[in-house]
């Protein structure tokens, strides 16, 4: 295991102090310029983010997208798994595939809407949701990271509801205990 943190060290200049060792009582340390290295902040630390999508690959994809970027993520392949995870767990933000199969994702949109849970839609369906959710983001398939990110970013800056170490968590306790 690796540890890094960049410190500032004279002169308006940081350092990157690395420890190599994975012994419990012994460490290595390297220190390197810091501006030698890209450092790379995470946009969503503390978020929950519900992907609702039926296709395995896609929705790894667009989780793995999101857990590299500070999120917890839940994935659901079907209108009740996401409904289920929307009642049990706090969520910050969810990212829905508007057709699960032959299942239509419109409970789920209801779902959160009555939670006041920001969602943006990650699909080829464009023409039913321009009627049905109005203002709800649209990132058309095959979409980029940069365009999933920055949609997300798009609904949760105007609402941050990160849990902190104070959150009551009870529910996301009693819902990963049922699993």
């Amino acid at each position: 295991m690796y540890a890094a943190i960049a410190l500032p060290y004279g002169g308006g200049k940081s350092i990157l102090v690395v420890c190599t060792s994975t012994r419990r009582k012994s460490c290595s340390i390297a220190a390197l310029p810091a501006e030698r290295f890209r450092v790379h902040w995470s946009k969503f630390p503390g978020h929950r983010v519900l992907v609702v999508e039926h296709k395995y690959v896609v929705a790894r994809h667009v989780s793995h997208i999101l857990e590299n970027e500070g999120a917890t993520v839940f994935r659901a392949s079907s209108v009740a798994q996401a409904l289920r995870i929307a009642d049990n767990v706090t969520l910050s933000a969810a990212v829905l595939e508007i057709r699960l199969g032959s299942e239509d994702c419109d409970p789920v949109c209801r779902a959160l809407a009555q939670r006041n849970i920001p969602f943006i839609f990650h699909t080829s369906h464009v023409r039913q949701l321009m009627i049905q959710w109005p203002g709800v983001p649209l990132v058309a398939k095959p979409a980029s990271a940069a365009e999933i990110i920055g949609a997300l970013n798009k609904v949760l800056s105007g609402k941050r509801d990160i849990l902190d170490g104070e959150g009551n968590d009870t529910n996301i306790v009693k819902f990963l205990a049922s699993v």
